[in-house]
């Protein structure tokens, strides 16, 4: 099935289409099982937390006419975060926390906030996995670069040339790149709409 727009899933949901809940299912379960797994749960949990958001998303299109001025998938995890959040208080795997409901302060864009700061996480910790496994030198003239060093130094330092530099800088980021986009758990957490 061909990616839909987050307005298309809204759309779809409204109107209760059997394509678009199967779409989002295929989508966003294994995501959301992974989510759950690696958050104090087991995978069992998982089909009733995605139901459960499944509810919250489709009364909050039919009774308030949801308009979502991020992605889909950042409002759906962000229902999945609070649902899972108050399941792990009500069964005493996290300590109580104050009640985030006070007035509804726009929950949602806190939630989504705290998605993307999620999603910034993961993406640093994967980076540097693959910045650790680059060579010595490579990280090193990333390191040196990334403090703003002149170029000039970095070859005094190393002992070569500033071209020598350049080229290597611009080959030790491209394989960080390649690595980290070949990565399976990048591919898996930011292959997003």
């Amino acid at each position: 099935m061909r990616r839909l727009s987050t307005s298309e899933i809204i759309n779809g949901i409204r109107r209760n289409d059997p394509q678009v809940l199967r779409y989002v299912y295929h989508t966003y379960f294994k995501k959301v099982e992974s989510f759950v797994v690696s958050n104090k749960g087991g995978v069992n949990e998982a089909p009733d937390l995605f139901q459960e958001a499944m509810i919250v998303i489709f009364q909050r299109v039919q009774k308030e006419g949801l308009t979502l001025t991020s992605s889909f998938k950042s409002y759906f995890f962000g229902v999945i975060r609070k649902l899972w959040l108050k399941h792990l208080e009500a069964n005493r795997k996290l300590p109580a926390q104050e009640s985030s409901d006070s007035g509804d302060i726009d929950v949602f864009q806190a939630v989504d906030e705290l998605y993307n700061a999620y999603d910034q996480a993961i993406l640093r910790q994967l980076i540097m996995k693959h910045y650790n496994a680059l060579g010595e030198q490579c990280r090193l003239i990333l390191e040196l670069q990334a403090r703003r060093v002149a170029m000039r130094d970095i070859a005094k330092r190393l002992g070569v040339s500033e071209n020598f530099v350049k080229k290597r800088k611009y080959e030790c980021k491209e394989k960080l790149i390649r690595d980290l986009m070949n990565d399976p758990l990048f591919k898996h957490l930011f292959n997003h709409e």
